[in-house]
């Protein structure tokens, strides 16, 4: 398969089973797994990975929502911006504002914390990020809502998901198959 995703782009990673599509995660991510190939994808900094259970290290919810080298160029207001898109402003009250340290696994609910992880990506976006299997812990409506939020802003999104969620959004879909081969097909829904 040789495939170049135009910046932009909404992608749905879909086959009859899990392991392709989280193979090529791990691959992308630079994680080794078996196979050969090659993937050329953005630098570091220009792509961003959320697994399906998100891991947010303890500390402040400022901490968790902006990447330490863009803490000067990110406002409060735009956090509460972000966190309103998600319907999280809830959680700033709920955990004693901005900067009040936290251990996340035990204030915030599995769903709760993966809005936090995609609230993170909204605010410093990059040029690509990379799903795998968050509507297991998002649902459809809540994926909806992301698809559309990324989109908006132009963030090309590679989700590595269920063929039924939200397709009509999608730009493409990358199929895989059970004898291991790939077809890309745009998504004219």
């Amino acid at each position: 398969m040789s495939v170049s995703i135009p910046l932009g782009t909404l992608v749905l990673l879909t086959g009859p089973s899990q392991a392709p599509g989280t193979a090529l995660f791990r691959a992308t991510a630079g994680i080794p797994t078996p196979g050969t190939g090659r993937i050329i994808r953005p630098g570091s900094d220009d792509i961003v990975f959320l697994k399906q259970r998100p891991y947010l290290p303890p500390g402040t919810l400022r901490q968790i929502l902006v990447r330490l080298e863009n803490a000067g160029e990110i406002s409060d207001e735009r956090m509460f911006q972000v966190l309103r898109e998600l319907d999280l402003e809830r959680v700033v009250s709920q955990t004693g504002g901005l900067d009040k340290e936290q251990g996340w696994e035990m204030s915030l609910s599995l769903t709760e914390q993966q809005l936090l992880a995609v609230a993170k990506v909204l605010l410093a976006p990059p040029q690509v990020v990379f799903l795998d299997r968050v509507d297991t812990t998002l649902g459809s409506k809540k994926l909806r809502k992301i698809l559309r939020l990324l989109s908006d802003r132009s963030i090309t999104c590679i989700n590595n998901g269920e063929a039924h969620d939200a397709r009509d959004l999608y730009h493409a879909v990358l199929k895989y198959s059970e004898d291991g081969r790939w077809k890309w097909t745009p998504n004219r829904a």
